[in-house]
């Protein structure tokens, strides 16, 4: 995952981050000490996704982060696993997530809610 593929591969890999311990993640190009990082409440969003994309889905070439609520993907799946956020009838929730542009860093070890990156 330390390396890009070319778009002409033809894959596509979907990755789950478990074992958060923060709300947050970063994911940073070390050569040009620049990168993207999302902070998020680590209550509502125990997992994240982490998608590459080589020219296997759509066509695009492309990473994504996500903060999720449960995993695998298939919704069925993470219901059975008992790794699913279940709302009942007429519940509802809201969040807040805080995504950052960052450069000169070459490693982070928090982003914070105000887009601070350490």
């Amino acid at each position: 995952m330390s390396r890009a593929d070319a778009i002409d591969v033809g894959a596509f890999a979907l990755h789950y981050l478990t074992g958060l311990t923060a709300g947050w993640v970063a994911a940073t190009d070390v050569a040009d000490r620049r990168g993207f990082g999302l902070c998020f409440d680590h209550e509502l969003f125990p997992a994240v996704w982490f998608c590459l994309v080589y020219g296997g889905w759509r066509g695009y070439h492309q990473a994504l982060i996500e903060p999720w609520t449960g995993y695998p993907s298939p919704l069925d799946e993470a219901v059975a696993a008992g790794r699913a956020r279940l709302l009942a009838p007429g519940e509802r929730e809201s969040t807040e997530v805080v995504a950052v542009v960052y450069d000169g860093v070459e490693k982070v070890s928090a982003v914070y809610p105000d887009g601070t990156v350490e």
